[in-house]
């Protein structure tokens, strides 16, 4: 039975996943870029982090905020790592209104934060 699953099509391999619910689609997985993460943080720690007070509590809500976006950040790679595996494409997003992307296949890479999740010009 398996031999005959990988002697099918692709389409034909995705519709018989897709109709027990394993497969979804082979549409990219939209993931905000990680540059969205990297501003927040520089602009929270080379700005924000010296306009409140030393020992105040503000200052204490932006150490916490800090903490917060480095958490979501390794979360969101922990889960193109999983995409990875599972062979599930990724499409770096900037905005909510990108009409066109470029997925991480296409881009040799995984996104990663070395400049690769900008958009080709």
């Amino acid at each position: 039975m398996i031999s005959a699953f990988l002697g099918c099509k692709l389409n034909e391999r995705q519709s018989i996943l897709q109709f027990f619910g394993i497969f979804t689609s082979m549409e990219p997985i939209p993931i905000p870029s990680h540059i969205h993460y990297e501003l927040l943080l520089q602009l929270l720690e080379r700005q924000t982090w010296l306009a409140v007070s030393n020992q105040s509590p503000q200052q204490e809500q932006v150490h916490q905020l800090i903490i917060t976006l480095r958490k979501a950040l390794a979360q969101q790679r922990q889960l193109e790592e999983s995409c990875h595996q599972a062979n599930l494409p990724i499409d770096y997003r900037w905005s909510l209104n990108e009409v066109t992307t470029v997925p991480a296949t296409e881009r040799g890479d995984r996104g990663g934060d070395r400049g690769g999740d900008r958009p080709k010009l």
